[in-house]
């Protein structure tokens, strides 16, 4: 009995708490709760609670909950400083937590794609070399020193494939084990040290971008590659003529994405974590070896793009050479001497750093020749050598804003214009931006040089100054270059 009485002292206290908002019902509950009587028609009267061990320690057991889950809503504004460090801790491990599953996401696709590379490329190669048709073209190259450049590259993409599976395996393993006091910088390290393949890979890309170049100039190769996108059936293993340059262009963009992640979790690590001090040591050996591959990432880029450029314009007189870079690419409106506010005639323009060409969109119809898709068909060039550029003086500015009255055959012609062009270079009416060159040209053969004028409309300042400061830079690498 006195067990009772001391467990209904506690019931009594608890009830007023757990149903505070309540007053009738606190004090019904309450008497019905303390009240002696036996009465089975009272609908308050719960001896059957107290009768039964197990539901009455039960009841206990709720009510104790509950307080505890008031208590702890009351006190949450009131939290003490150790509180508030388990609270940090278990958020920081949450964020890293999901760091790390982004970046294993990332990683599986990039493993996926050298995989991929392999198994649809790689293997498939040496039986094309065995069974193409040119066989007096392939004999030369197989005896040249470009195979022997393509066998480095295969080797090294090889390499690639490996070292990041097993990253790929060490940083899965790690995450199901993951918790408040997992290291993961050792994973990184380890990665660290097979990063010295990207360096032999930046390295030579030259020679590889070059191989390739040269492969793509095989019709037979052509024929193949179309013949490997035909025979796949699943849409992700279906290989275009642009995915083998996809493959090779990946990795070099590939390190960003851990500098990215080890400074997340730097961010999301207190420094009194045992693994904080490595994390940030780790992160600075990824950013200095990153920083020492940035030219040799922006060369690496401008040198492919001529490749791509190449397969992308019909008839395109300007090949890949060892020392031709793309440096830059972009809708540019030719304007019109004797309408200077048209902007009827857009033009893709491509700035290497001895050619300026200009291209027009092609037909869809007529898009895919050869196996090859190319968007775009050549109109002409602009000779760099011995060229002047000027900017645009306001006077001749503000005239290109103005509208001028056009003959009904002009207003034909930009009609007929092309529409994807002219939507793609909606400029502001109020305000003009570009640049003038003036060449020296032969407007027919065994005739003397004369001046002529190319004034190219840009759709910002920003672009007026990037094309006028880029190309300004060619014609004296042009011109200090001897014929």
């Amino acid at each position: 009995m006195e067990t009772i009485k001391r467990n209904d002292s506690i019931i009594h206290q608890r009830v007023p708490a757990m149903v505070s908002s309540n007053k009738s019902f606190t004090s019904t509950s309450s008497s019905s709760i303390i009240s002696d009587s036996t009465n089975d028609s009272d609908c308050f009267n719960i001896s059957f609670l107290t009768q039964n061990t197990h539901n009455y320690n039960r009841l206990l057991d709720d009510l104790s909950i509950i307080d505890n889950m008031y208590g702890s809503f009351g006190q949450e504004s009131e939290l003490n400083s150790y509180d508030k460090q388990v609270l940090d801790m278990a958020r920081q491990v949450t964020y890293k937590h999901e760091v790390l599953n982004d970046l294993l996401q990332s990683e599986r696709i990039y493993a996926t794609n050298l995989i991929h590379f392999q198994k649809e490329f790689v293997v498939p190669f040496q039986s094309w070399l065995d069974t193409a048709e040119d066989r007096t073209i392939i004999a030369k190259f197989t005896q040249s020193p470009e195979k022997s450049d393509l066998g480095i590259l295969l080797k090294t993409m090889n390499s690639l494939m490996h070292s990041h599976h097993e990253f790929l395996k060490a940083l899965d393993d790690r995450i199901h084990l993951w918790g408040p006091t997992q290291l993961i910088s050792d994973v990184f390290h380890q990665l660290l040290d097979s990063m010295k393949v990207y360096d032999a890979f930046l390295k030579d890309h030259t020679i590889f971008i070059l191989t390739l170049d040269r492969l793509y100039k095989f019709p037979s190769f052509v024929k193949w590659l179309k013949t490997l996108r035909i025979h796949r059936s699943h849409p992700t293993t279906r290989i275009k003529i642009e995915d083998i340059i996809h493959y090779i262009q990946i990795p070099v963009n590939r390190s960003s994405t851990y500098v990215t992640a080890l400074k997340q979790l730097c961010q999301y690590s207190d420094p009194s974590h045992p693994d904080y001090t490595s994390l940030t040591r780790v992160l600075q050996k990824f950013q200095s070896l990153c920083g020492s591959w940035d030219e040799s990432i922006h060369d690496f880029h401008s040198h492919l793009m001529v490749t791509e450029a190449y397969y992308s314009i019909f008839n395109c007189p300007v090949q890949n050479t060892l020392n031709r870079r793309l440096l830059l690419s972009a809708h540019l409106t030719k304007v019109d001497l004797n309408d200077l506010s048209s902007m009827s005639d857009n033009r893709m323009y491509l700035l290497y750093n001895d050619h300026l060409i200009f291209c027009r969109r092609k037909k869809k119809r007529t898009q895919e020749e050869d196996g090859v898709h190319r968007k775009l068909v050549y109109k002409g060039s602009i000779p760099l050598r011995n060229a002047e550029i000027k900017l645009l003086s306001p006077t001749f500015l503000s005239k290109m804003t103005e509208c001028k009255k056009t003959s009904f055959f002009r207003m034909n012609k930009r009609i007929q214009a092309d529409t994807v062009s002219i939507a793609s270079s909606v400029m502001s009416t109020t305000e003009a931006f570009g640049f003038e060159l003036i060449t020296m040209e032969n407007e027919l053969m065994n005739q003397p040089q004369m001046k002529k004028r190319h004034i190219l409309r840009t759709t910002s300042l920003e672009e007026q100054y990037l094309w006028y400061e880029t190309i300004r830079q060619c014609i004296q690498s042009v011109n200090a270059t001897p014929l």
